[in-house]
């Protein structure tokens, strides 16, 4: 269901976007974005209900009052599984936000260049993005599955998983890397149709490929 609900809301938003963007700007996207990742929540939180609901998906009887809900959140509660979850999630966590916070700047220093430059970066980071979300979906899987193995008991089993998505991951960059590389003015003339932005794209997105494969 929270798959189907992201589909739906990128469908959905897809639509909204072509409605409101031509008549109100950013402020139409910004309404198209916040109506369809309000839909998103909607579904999961549905999602979620359903689960507890069933018995055997939860482990347990579903709660019969509120009351019984938050009793039973106030047993889960264990500090040391509090304690293993930040030491796993808070280095991955800065490391996200470091990344976020280099392309911003990033895109920042490309707008005192100019006009040109920062519609050029948009292009070349909007394919970068593209490529990586791919990866960051292989990613998570390949994550779930080495948890999976670990939790059987299977080193061997994680060890291939992972290494399997490792490879996996590496074909496919190595490949947008190439396509990046020898492909970026049909790329950028995707995403413009300013001669001059597509040149600096292409450009750019000549380095992009650089970096793909790490």
């Amino acid at each position: 269901a929270p798959v189907a609900g992201v589909v739906v809301g990128i469908v959905l938003e897809l639509a909204l976007d072509l409605v409101l963007v031509p008549r109100y700007g950013v402020l139409g996207a910004a309404a198209a974005n916040t109506a369809t990742t309000t839909i998103r929540l909607v579904v999961v939180v549905v999602a979620a209900e359903l689960a507890l609901r069933d018995a055997t998906i939860a482990g347990e009887e579903p709660p019969r009052s509120v009351v019984e809900r938050a009793r039973r959140l106030v047993r889960a509660w264990h500090g040391g599984d509090l304690v293993r979850i930040t030491k796993i999630g808070l280095p991955l966590g800065l490391q996200m936000a470091l990344e976020v916070a280099v392309f911003s700047l990033a895109a920042v220093f490309m707008g005192r260049i100019g006009a040109r430059a920062l519609a050029a970066h948009q292009v070349a980071i909007q394919c970068a993005s593209t490529t990586f979300n791919g990866m960051v979906g292989l990613g998570s899987a390949a994550s779930v599955v080495v948890g999976r193995r670990i939790g059987a008991r299977d080193p061997r089993g994680a060890l291939r998983a992972g290494l399997t998505a490792l490879g996996l991951s590496m074909l496919a960059m190595a490949a947008t890397g190439a396509l990046f590389l020898f492909g970026g003015t049909f790329l950028a003339h995707l995403l413009t149709d300013s001669p001059d932005v597509v040149d600096a794209a292409a450009t750019l997105l000549a380095v992009a490929a650089a970096f793909q494969v790490s």
